[in-house]
């Protein structure tokens, strides 16, 4: 964080060729056809190391029903500049746009070289998914966040049947004594 890194990209243990997760959250990336934008593939790691992740699994959903196609396989880490956008999908913060992926003391040929997405100097490596100067995420994470959001604040069908209605009876703990008044404590009342 010191060197101004938001989070860690995880690859697998044996070999550091293969992508597994970030710190925080679970991998996705994009590959858009060039010369078609609604020709959609996400991609996320199967790797055997990588904690399942609700939120990945939604955004996957909302994915597969706008038609994008949807891979689980393993990703390696040569493929970075393939993706047309990067996000980290967790819990926190729902769907994080990845502005670049640096690494540091890169093996030598870990990326081609060739690729608009690529730099490389002074040890390290860096493929960039969104330029400084871009504000907003990618069109593609952008889709995917809102749609999400929209199905949460109820704004638009739930589809997927992920929304519940919370009711007042819901705030009482199953299997507790009833107070005097007759009514079961909720948590903020017990002791």
């Amino acid at each position: 964080r010191g060197d101004g890194y938001g989070i860690t990209l995880h690859l697998d243990s044996a070999r550091h060729e293969e992508i597994d997760e970030f710190s925080t959250s679970g991998f996705i990336g994009a590959i858009v056809n060039p010369s078609d934008a609604n020709d959609v593939t996400l991609v996320v790691p199967s790797s055997k190391c990588i904690i399942d992740s609700v939120t990945s699994d939604s955004i996957l959903q909302i994915g597969r029903s706008f038609g994008w196609k949807v891979e689980q396989r393993a990703i390696k880490y040569g493929e970075l500049p393939a993706f047309s956008e990067v996000m980290a999908a967790g819990t926190a913060a729902a769907l994080v746009p990845i502005r670049s992926i640096t690494r540091r003391n890169a093996p030598a040929g870990g990326l081609p070289s060739d690729s608009p997405r690529v730099s490389v100097g002074k040890g390290e490596e860096v493929v960039t998914f969104l330029p400084q100067e871009q504000e907003d995420a990618g069109p593609i994470c952008l889709k995917l966040i809102t749609q999400l959001k929209a199905i949460q604040l109820g704004k638009v069908e739930d589809a997927f049947g992920w929304r519940v209605e919370v009711g007042t009876n819901d705030l009482e703990l199953a299997g507790t004594e009833r107070e005097r008044n007759g009514k079961t404590p909720t948590v903020d009342q017990m002791e």
